[in-house]
């Protein structure tokens, strides 16, 4: 096929002579075309021949040419770079070499730290999951109802909330409370709260709220609220701690209500639970929530003997007992004592009694 290709000139022009050697025997011979005629015919087939050689030439002898120069080139190039990216690549080859033999000593001392690590994670996932489940174990999850059973037989509750939710969003608590008071005279709730000035923001606001409640209107006189300084520190959101001033609950008595017993509670897929505080816990905090009632305890106290007995007492009683809203204890005997029996009514004596009796300090008495 290349060859023809190469030929196809010399074919077409033998052609063409030919062409012009039969048209001369037979026409010229005859008489039927004249000699300026046949001219005029081969002037034509010349310029065709022509046009045919430079289209030809263009085609396909101009072209080859270039492809074969252009294979050339490319073989040229081709050993050229071959031979340059070969070298590159076994020069890649030995640096990687050197690099794998470098690090494969690292990647090893990397990896039996990591299995090192490893095995300590483990160790110590495995200490937490076994101290929260002797946590979890140690610590008693009771529901509302349990609960109630608690709040109905106390004396006395605090509470120390930073927030006052629980009273504001549950009406069941707020009527067992009602109840609570109806049927028991003694009964006070202590709620202790964050300082004004502190960052709870919001028991400001629920404590309007609260005061707004039936069941603070009926018993205010039976609840105090007492702000904590602004340095506590509140872990927990709520915690109540009922019987403050009993004995503590024998951990052996399961179903021993009547001491003094600690909870915080928490939502468990929006059912509320409630967690016995631990002991030491619990210890810890009604400590510190004493030494706040004692800096403040008497105050208190005489704020509630108003409150409650204001139609009883006499202008002299009021006295004596503005007088001792200075002091942290009653220290005089022979005040108190006449204080106590000018009282001729022995109903409201014998709750004055009651809530006096916890800050008497008598000086005498050392």
């Amino acid at each position: 096929m290349k060859n023809f290709k190469d030929n196809l000139l010399a074919i077409f022009g033998f052609i063409l002579l030919t062409i012009a050697t039969f048209t001369y025997n037979d026409n010229i011979k005859k008489g039927e075309v004249n000699l300026t005629e046949l001219i005029g015919i081969v002037s034509f087939a010349c310029v065709v021949y022509i046009f045919l050689l430079f289209v030809v030439k263009q085609l396909f002898i101009k072209p080859k040419r270039i492809s074969d120069k252009l294979e050339n080139n490319y073989d040229t190039i081709s050993e050229k770079y071959d031979e340059k990216i070969g070298s590159i690549l076994n020069e890649l080859t030995d640096n990687l070499d050197k690099v794998v033999n470098v690090y494969n000593g690292k990647f090893e001392e990397i990896y039996t730290e990591v299995q090192v690590s490893h095995r300590d994670l483990k160790g110590i996932e495995k200490t937490i999951k076994d101290a929260t489940d002797v946590l979890v174990k140690k610590q008693q999850i009771i529901d509302q109802n349990i609960l109630r059973l608690i709040e109905k037989q106390a004396s006395e509750v605090w509470v120390v909330t930073t927030k006052l939710n629980t009273e504001l969003g549950d009406k069941n608590l707020q009527a067992d409370i009602i109840e609570n008071f109806q049927k028991k005279p003694e009964l006070e709730y202590i709620y202790f709260i964050p300082h004004p000035d502190s960052s709870f923001i919001e028991i400001q606001s629920n404590l309007k709220k609260f005061k707004k409640l039936d069941l603070y209107k009926q018993y205010q006189n039976r609840i105090e609220i007492i702000p904590l300084s602004i340095e506590t520190q509140f872990l927990l959101e709520e915690v109540v701690i009922y019987n403050p001033t009993g004995e503590f609950v024998n951990a052996e008595k399961d179903k021993d209500y009547t001491g003094i017993n600690g909870f915080t509670y928490y939502n468990d897929n929006g059912q509320k639970l409630h967690m016995k505080l631990d002991i030491n816990m619990l210890r810890h905090l009604k400590s510190n929530l004493e030494k706040k009632l004692s800096g403040t305890g008497l105050t208190l106290a005489i704020e509630k003997v108003f409150s409650r007995f204001h139609n009883y007492l006499t202008e002299k009683q009021k006295i004596y007992l503005s007088n001792l809203l200075k002091e942290k204890s009653i220290k005089e005997k022979t005040l108190y004592n006449d204080f106590i029996k000018s009282f001729n009514d022995t109903h409201p004596v014998d709750s004055i009694q009651a809530i006096l009796s916890k800050f008497i300090n008598f000086e005498n008495d050392k």
